[in-house]
């Protein structure tokens, strides 16, 4: 389980109504009640390993800024789902949900095409082709697999 350090009020059902529309797609169940809890914020830092092509030793990533869906009151430094899909619109895959920020700034997708559909991906900007990593077959998966790396004060 992700503990937040910096929790965010839970998203509402009508921003993620909204973000499905955009999408032109459904959010999994397992994101959908993770986003209900937990929208956005900073967590402690959770790493995972993968493995990338061109690379023999296993690559780590840590995460511990997750997007929010919808508007959040007062503060402005969290970026939002719908930003980072605007932000980059023409480089992410269609139907692909952005829902964290990786160390170096690259995004975390949530696949929602249906040969995909759930599926967790790293979008590295570091690769120069196939920048898309699979991560895990679900949501749940994907958390289930992150490892603390550090504490965040």
């Amino acid at each position: 389980m992700i503990e937040m350090t910096e929790p965010q009020p839970p998203a509402k059902e009508q921003a993620l109504r909204s973000l499905e529309s955009q999408i032109g797609a459904s959010l999994p169940v397992d994101y959908r009640r993770f986003v209900l809890k937990h929208n956005g914020g900073w967590s402690h830092a959770y790493c995972m390993d993968y493995r990338e092509k061109g690379y023999a030793k296993r690559q780590r990533f840590s995460v511990y800024h997750w997007l929010h869906c919808g508007l959040l009151k007062g503060r402005t430094s969290l970026l939002s789902v719908e930003a980072v899909l605007r932000n980059m619109s023409g480089e992410l895959p269609e139907k692909a949900v952005p829902f964290a920020i990786e160390d170096q700034g690259d995004p975390l997708l949530l696949m929602l095409e249906p040969s995909r559909y759930g599926s967790v991906y790293f979008f590295s900007s570091r690769v120069v082709s196939g920048n898309l990593i699979k991560l895990a077959k679900s949501f749940t998966g994907f958390i289930n697999g992150l490892k603390l790396d550090r504490i965040r004060a």
